[in-house]
């Protein structure tokens, strides 16, 4: 139900953030709006990633992974819209999982339209990705109107959840 840009240097070091929250979820048209007006996205893109959290989605481990039932899976646990295809997104090297979400045709269509060079990605990379950690380890993202749980013992794999609410 929003959007975060940050721009880095060279280094990695973040130049600018921006958000951008929306009335609705994936809100299009406004996306539209920003693509076309705001400075941020003029010019050629530095955006390079695109990063996306989404509530309904469902974790797969690789060696029971096939790409044409992930849609039938990800159907007996979650409603998919007419207007939505599915992402396949591995999270290799971190775990040994591909995770599995509808996204909008539209969105992913501005996507490809005004930020072609950047790549699709979800944010369970990041709070799946301390393998190196001994005993207990909970990571905890919180977003405005989302929050992702990812718990581990050692290097063995728990829970990860992504939680949408309203309010804190």
């Amino acid at each position: 139900e929003g959007l975060c840009v940050t721009g880095f240097d060279g280094k990695g070091v973040p130049l600018k953030v921006k958000t951008f929250l929306f009335a609705e979820a994936w809100d299009t048209g406004f996306m539209l709006h920003l693509f076309e007006n705001d400075p941020l996205f003029a010019g050629p893109q530095p955006i390079s990633r695109i990063w996306l959290a989404e509530a309904r989605n469902i974790l797969v481990p690789q060696s029971l992974y096939e790409e044409n039932e992930a849609g039938e899976w990800l159907g007996k646990f979650h409603f998919l819209e007419a207007d939505e295809q599915l992402m396949h997104i591995s999270l290799q090297p971190h775990q040994d999982i591909q995770m599995v979400f509808p996204i909008k045709n539209a969105l992913n269509a501005l996507f490809e339209q005004y930020l072609p060079e950047a790549s699709i990605n979800v944010l369970s990379r990041v709070a799946m990705q301390h393998t190196e950690v001994k005993g207990p380890f909970l990571e905890i993202i919180n977003l405005p109107k989302m929050i992702l749980l990812s718990l581990r013992e050692g290097q063995r794999f728990l829970l990860h959840q992504v939680y949408a609410y309203e309010h804190t």
